[in-house]
Order: structure tokens, then sequence, then C-alpha cells
């Protein structure tokens, strides 16, 4: 077997064309990390967001270009660490690459998202994905925690809604006001750890049963309702998921995680392609042994880093259908060149998008 060889790595500004406001937080730039790598006449390219407000929050010490350079570091170093391995197992690449120590503190899920890059690069070089189940994904539309209640456009019919988590009543208000203007889609309930404990949640979703049923009907799932770093409450989120299905994001960042996620509580997970392919697969395996529910979710993902989440949507069963490919709304101008080379990945049409 040929040594892995790092031939490049690259770091993208992406700013935003108008703010994504979560709980407590807004995104209006993300860096883009792209690696190449090469094993004798194989070649592969990855990249991920290296999103700050997403996988950093707090340490109000270190400013937003701080911890953006630390994440950049940290990719480097981890891309070096790759150069010279010796195997045909990508996933053994990632495991041992994820032994490398690392410059300052950093969270775990910000170190992964550094890490994700290199990983998807060795998995385009090294490995395949299976055939594509289905060559066409319906596109899930986001509403921000500002963004007005409006129809989406190009027969979108899946809209996630972004919740502040600061009142259960006005949530609920929020989500049949976002139902009912946006033509009665299915929807999905992110409130990106509003919640300071799950009985919040379940008195959201009470109250929006009660308020709008046709609304409560209409949601499939939840995503990370409370803190990361939220104290285990296992009969909260089960009560939860006695009611909808309830995901953590936020709080997965390694494979190590997984074992525990049913003890917890949660229903199910979320997959993210830019928290690596590795990590992507052993999660969505942990979730079809073990009969959770689990979704493919955007973390704002442009060019390479959108292509190869379509790629990972076509190639695997998922729980819910919807493909959130949120960077069309925010910062489209990112995929001009992906646009130019495969239009019907990037443009919407009858709600969908189509994986070559």
């Amino acid at each position: 077997m040929a040594p892995l060889s790092v031939t490049g790595i690259e770091f993208r500004d992406v700013l935003f064309a108008r703010p994504l406001h979560l709980s407590g937080a807004s995104i209006d730039r993300v860096t883009m990390a792209v690696v190449r790598v090469r094993s004798g006449q194989r070649h592969g390219a990855g990249a991920s967001m290296l999103s700050v407000p997403w996988a950093w929050p707090g340490d109000p010490q270190l400013s937003w270009a701080s911890k953006d350079q630390l994440m950049r570091a940290a990719a480097v170093t981890l891309a070096e660490a790759a150069d010279g391995i010796r195997t045909a197992d990508p996933i053994e690449v990632h495991d041992t690459v994820a032994q490398a120590t690392i410059g300052g503190a950093m969270p775990a899920l910000a170190t992964t998202l550094a890490l994700a890059a290199v990983d998807n690069a060795v998995h385009a070089a090294l490995s395949a994905l299976p055939p594509p189940l289905r060559r066409r994904l319906p596109v899930q539309h986001v509403v921000g925690v500002d963004d007005p209640a409006a129809p989406p456009p190009d027969g979108i019919g899946h809209v996630k809604i972004k919740l502040s988590g600061r009142s259960p009543a006005a949530d609920a208000a929020r989500v049949g006001e976002v139902f009912r203007h946006a033509g009665r889609p299915r929807l999905s309930l992110d409130p990106n750890e509003g919640y300071a404990e799950a009985a919040g949640v379940v008195e959201l979703l009470e109250r929006v049963r009660a308020d709008d049923p046709d609304a409560y009907a209409a949601i499939g799932y939840l995503e990370q309702p409370i803190p990361r770093d939220a104290g285990d409450d296992p009969s909260g989120l089960r009560a939860v998921g006695r009611l909808k299905p309830v995901l953590v994001d936020e709080g997965l960042a390694t494979a190590e995680q997984l074992g525990g996620l049913r003890d917890q509580g949660w229903s199910g997970l979320v997959v993210k392609a830019s928290k690596g392919t590795s990590l992507a697969l052993r999660a969505h395996a942990f979730a079809q042994r073990h009969r959770m529910f689990v979704t493919i979710q955007d973390l704002t993902a442009v060019d390479l880093a959108l292509e190869h989440s379509a790629r990972l949507a076509a190639a695997l069963p998922w729980s819910s259908p919807a493909f959130e490919y949120n960077s069309r709304q925010y910062c489209p101008a990112a995929n001009d060149d992906l646009k130019r080379a495969k239009p019907a990945l990037v443009g919407v049409r009858d709600g969908h998008i189509e994986v070559g």
C-alpha cells in the first residue's frame, strides 16, 4: 500500500448574504477547510465547514477570529499527522490521526470539524460510498429565528424551524405561524440547545398539539433542544421522545459517545458530513442497529462540502428523506463554481435537487 501523502490544504472564507439566526447566536460567515491527499495513483479531496458559533460557543475571552484561527491550525496539524500513513482503511486513518496532539484547548466538536476535512479527503481517495439509493433529494428549507414566515420557494415541502427556546408559548405560536404561512409543509424543529431542560420542550410540544393539531402532526422530529453539556436527564428526554423523536446533534462529537445515547434518553441522532465520513458511517450504522431515528443535516455546506453531503444523503437510508441545504438561502454565491459544473445539484426544481 502506497503511503498517504497530503498534497494540499486551503481555507476559504464564506461570507453570508444575510445572517442565520439561531438560539443565542447568529452566523454571518464560516470557513471551509479543503484537504487534498494522494495514495499511489488514487487522489481525493475533502472539505468541512469550520463553523465557530456552532462548534465553539462560550469562551468569551476568545474572539471569533481567534477561535477560527485555532480551528484552522488544528486542521493543518491533523492533515500533517495523516501524511505517510500506510493503510487502505480510511477509518483506521481517522482513528490514527485523531490521536494527534493539537495546540491549545479546543472543544471536542471544534476538533471534530477540523479533522473532518482530512477524513473526507481520505475517504474520497481510498473508499467509495455505496451506489446511490436515490438520485433526487427533497430539499429542506430553513426558517431562522428572525426570518419571516413565508412559503418556501421552488416547490419545497420540508421546513426546519429554528426556535429561540426562551418561551414554550412563543415558540409554539411561531411553529403555528410558520406552518400556516409556509403552506402546511412537513416540519422539523431545532432550538439549537435553547431550552435549559427537557420539561420546557415537553411544554412546547403539548402547546403545539393543543393550539394547532395539524402543525403538530406535521412535526417529524426535534434536534438538540437542550445544551450539549446539560446534565443527564433520561426521563426528561424520554418524555419528549414519547411525543416526537428527539435527536442529538451538537452533543455528538465522537464515536465513543454513541454507546451512551440510548441510556441518556435520545430517540436518535443527526449525521453531518462536516463531522467526517468516518463518524457519519459509524453513527448511521449504530442508529440502524439499534432502530434509532437518524437523519442527515447541513452545516451551511458549500461547494465541495455540499457535494459530499449530498452524496452521503443519496447513498444511505434515513428516517426522514429531506436534505437540508441552507447555503442556497444564506450564501448562494459560494456555490457558483459548483452550479456551473453540476447545475442539477445546486438548482432546486420541484422541491428537489439531483445527485449525479
